[in-house]
């Protein structure tokens, strides 16, 4: 609801803002280190944040001002098969038999709901 009223940078930067809040908070609290984790793991985290966070999920924030809710969210379940591909093409890691399966149980489910969807919705 409060997306259709605001627009996409004001949302995430409230969403992200207080994910961060919880998440220092989280981590003070359990007693875990902020620190000493090396370069690798800082430089993985920082490229985690901008392509999956800020590209990725500020996509789908954007897409709920346009779209329900619900196919917002159930376009949401493709994103491991797409990972998936894209780790295939990229470090040659060729998934099991059977999750390729469950990617094609995932990509047929999305698709169904989305054609009926469509279909109730005028």
């Amino acid at each position: 609801e409060a997306r259709k009223h605001m627009s996409t940078t004001v949302y995430t930067y409230i969403v992200y803002v207080f994910c961060a809040l919880v998440l220092c908070i989280s981590t003070a609290v359990s007693g875990l280190s902020f620190t000493g984790y090396g370069a690798a793991s800082v430089v993985v985290g920082f490229l985690l944040a901008v392509f999956s966070t800020l590209l990725g999920h500020s996509i789908f924030s954007w897409c709920l001002k346009f779209l329900s809710p619900s196919f917002v969210s159930a376009s949401k379940l493709c994103e491991p098969v797409v990972a998936a591909m894209f780790a295939a093409v990229l470090f040659a890691e060729i998934p099991a038999l059977l999750a390729v399966a469950g990617g094609i149980v995932t990509i047929s489910g999305v698709l169904l709901y989305s054609r009926e969807q469509r279909a109730i919705t005028p």
